[in-house]
């Protein structure tokens, strides 16, 4: 065991009987006391140093008026005009005013009504920007949600996403502007020597994934789904249904399109 200096023993000491107050105490203690006359001085000293404000009733009146307007006037903008949303970078979804999102997005969601909020969550890769907008949904519906992609986060070149999905038919042939459930995600890869797998990411690929329970196919309680974004398509590289959804268990899924995607981590 380590052996702790006197000085050290004796704070611990000191600590232990009194406190950390009692410590600070006999710390004082063992200061000299300043004299009287050492005391007034420093106190004057200290009254000099801070020159006082000129009291509001010696200014003029009108620069009194303009004082007193200053004061009273609400705070505004340096440029005068309302601030810019400050849209959630990789964080969980905001409710925001249609109106307050960038004009390009604003102008292609024309499921939503003019005056209406929508849910927004947005990810940024390495040459785009994905945005996630919701649509409105039928009483006791699922929430369609539309992806945009973008060159930035103001919107610029934005394109609509299409998802290419499953067909009743069993192929991947159908065509949508929104999915039931979309989850932003990256490709995970191992390099040589990491102690734990899959623990990097790329981040030049947008890659979306899903998971619901559709209204609208009899038979299928669940289904899970990925694409990967290229441009504006979402192309649909694994697809699989559950018949079975026991309520103590995951559901037993079945693999209907498998197109070998890679590990995919979620933010």
């Amino acid at each position: 065991m380590a052996m702790l200096p006197c000085a050290a023993v004796l704070a611990l000491a000191s600590m232990v009987a009194g406190g950390p107050v009692a410590f600070a105490q006999a710390k004082d203690a063992s200061k000299p006391a300043a004299t009287k006359a050492q005391a007034k001085s420093k106190a004057a000293s200290k009254t000099k140093s801070k020159p006082m404000p000129k009291p509001v009733s010696k200014l003029t009146p009108d620069a009194k008026a303009k004082a007193q307007a200053k004061a009273n006037a609400p705070e505004e903008p340096e440029s005068g005009k309302p601030e810019p949303l400050a849209i959630p970078a990789g964080d969980e979804p905001k409710l925001v005013a249609l109106d307050r999102l960038p004009k390009p997005i604003r102008s292609l969601h024309t499921c939503a009504e003019a005056r209406s909020s929508v849910e927004l969550s947005q990810e940024r890769y390495a040459k785009t920007v994905l945005f996630l907008l919701t649509c409105p949904a039928a009483r006791g519906a699922l929430t369609p949600i539309a992806v945009y992609v973008a060159r930035d986060a103001q919107g610029r070149d934005a394109k609509r996403v299409r998802f290419e999905m499953l067909g009743s038919d069993g192929a991947a042939s159908a065509s949508s502007e929104t999915v039931p459930s979309a989850v932003l995600a990256r490709e995970a890869y191992t390099e040589p020597g990491d102690l734990l797998p899959n623990t990097r990411v790329r981040n030049d690929t947008a890659w979306v994934t899903g998971a619901w329970r559709p209204d609208d196919r009899p038979g299928v309680c669940a289904i899970a789904a990925s694409w990967r974004i290229n441009g504006e398509k979402a192309e649909l590289a694994y697809w699989e249904e559950a018949t079975e959804c026991p309520k103590d268990a995951l559901p037993r899924y079945e693999t209907k399109i498998d197109r070998k995607p890679p590990p995919l981590v979620g933010r």
